[in-house]
């Protein structure tokens, strides 16, 4: 928390409307316990611009953890051909 306050950035998790098993990032080997422990840092100034947030499961990276991915909407604008900034 210290380093998002700091830097100005925004937590960007699991809180979209996907199914619980995309949430959680950790489960126990037993498969009792389920904790959605992974974030992704976002600048506040492109807080908006974050559309979704899952997990992406099994994929071999040799941690317990589980893959965060964010899909983010990008808008750029098409620069002139005559400005030469």
């Amino acid at each position: 928390m210290e380093l998002c306050v700091s830097n100005n950035l925004f937590l960007s998790k699991t809180i979209f409307e996907n199914k619980d098993i995309y949430k959680n990032t950790w489960i126990s080997p037993e498969g009792g316990t389920k904790n959605a422990i992974g974030y992704i840092c976002v600048s506040r100034k492109w807080r908006s611009s974050v559309r979704n947030v899952r997990v992406y499961r099994g994929a071999e990276i040799n941690s317990d953890h589980d893959q965060v991915k964010t899909e983010i909407r990008v808008k750029l604008e098409e620069r002139s051909k005559n400005n030469k900034e």
